[in-house]
């Protein structure tokens, strides 16, 4: 049965220039140390108990996804080009306290980490600088690496369509939605591209038109975002 989105327009405008902005970035964890905190009490750290703890650090991280406070998933997206002395994006997990690496990556825009089921992680990169922002979904499970063909969308004549938001559901099912309105479905097997009331064949604008997020709630219904 087709899925049915609902879309919520022009509600997160994001900056989709495709770019490289050098930012170095950390995962932090958070420890709440009361049930509440007063708002006279909200100063500077120095002047309470520290909360917030570094666990590692990271190239330009860009996504996060915890399911307790054991397990988690988290990527970045590197930084600098080809030849450029630039660091390599990461996917890692979170497994005995600490943050490991089990992919890297040159410099992408737009990177996606989820959990597929309990034994595999999906994650998402794109060809910035050699590959016209081509995507590469991957599953990783069982300490092992296998590419999930997409279907070729493109932004241009040149350019791939790059994908900004993943939702997976307990069965197997997924949606990817990203630049121009794009979405597509997959059915456990195979991807299928969807009819999206967003979709914008011939946008000259690279900040406008672009669905950002997707949820799934079942097989057959979820909410996505955009401007």
């Amino acid at each position: 049965m087709p899925i049915k989105l609902s879309i919520v327009d022009k509600v997160l405008i994001g900056n989709m220039l495709k770019k490289n902005t050098s930012v170095c970035a950390l995962i932090l964890i958070l420890f709440v140390s009361s049930c509440g905190l007063k708002e006279e009490a909200i100063e500077s750290s120095s002047t309470q108990s520290e909360v917030w703890f570094k666990q590692t650090n990271l190239s330009l991280g860009y996504r996060i996804e915890m399911i307790d406070s054991e397990t988690g998933y988290a990527i970045s997206r590197g930084k600098g080009g080809i030849g450029d002395d630039g660091e390599n994006g990461q996917a890692l997990f979170f497994k005995n306290g600490r943050w490991i690496p089990f992919d890297e990556f040159e410099y992408s825009d737009f990177p996606i980490i989820k959990k597929y089921d309990n034994a595999e992680t999906w994650y998402l990169t794109h060809e910035t600088y050699k590959g016209f922002y081509k995507p590469h979904l991957y599953s990783f499970s069982n300490n092992l690496k296998k590419e999930i063909p997409l279907p070729k969308v493109m932004w241009d004549a040149t350019d791939y369509s790059m994908w900004l938001g993943l939702s997976v559901t307990k069965s197997g099912k997924a949606c990817l939605v990203g630049q121009r309105g794009n979405i597509i479905f997959y059915d456990g097997a195979n991807w299928k591209q969807m009819q999206s009331p967003v979709y914008e064949e011939n946008s000259t604008s690279i900040i406008s038109g672009d669905l950002h997020d997707v949820q799934l709630l079942t097989d057959t219904s979820g909410w996505a975002v955009g401007k």
